[in-house]
């Protein structure tokens, strides 16, 4: 797992807060689009400082979350399929059940398929699996790992 956070300079990593579309929630418990869309906006924010390009976010595929298509700094395309979690789950591909018709996808417009996952740990309750509205996180990435047929 890579961590997302910056790192300080006595080596201890930065927390990083999450910020709602609604401060009225905060405090609350998040759903399970409000943890993949803060998930989602961390991975991005990771992947543009890697000087990767979102192309185009994408809609859902039977119930799997949004993904999005990236262009590398090397102009290969990639189909990211991402999913994000609480500590203490790891995510990994097996999270997904639509491989087939992910990588049918992602050939239409010839892109790699690739699985990114996010683990996100909350520092700012008492336990770090609770996904908090205005918490504060730790955020691991996975690295890139491609869809196989």
């Amino acid at each position: 797992m890579k961590l997302i956070n910056k790192t300080l300079p006595n080596g201890q990593y930065k927390p990083i807060p999450h910020i709602p579309d609604d401060f009225s929630k905060l405090g609350q418990v998040m759903t399970e689009t409000e943890l993949h869309d803060f998930g989602l906006t961390l991975l991005i924010a990771y992947l543009v400082i890697k000087d990767y390009d979102v192309v185009q976010p994408t809609g859902n595929l039977k119930g799997e979350n949004l993904h999005m298509i990236v262009k590398a700094p090397n102009n290969k395309m990639f189909d990211f399929w991402v999913k994000t979690v609480m500590y203490p789950q790891i995510p990994t591909i097996d999270l997904f059940e639509n491989h087939k018709d992910i990588f049918c996808l992602a050939s239409q417009i010839n892109a790699i398929p690739v699985f990114a996952g996010v683990m996100l740990t909350c520092l700012s309750h008492e336990d770090p699996s609770m996904p908090i509205i205005g918490g504060s996180y730790k955020a691991e990435f996975t690295g890139l790992k491609e869809f196989k047929h």
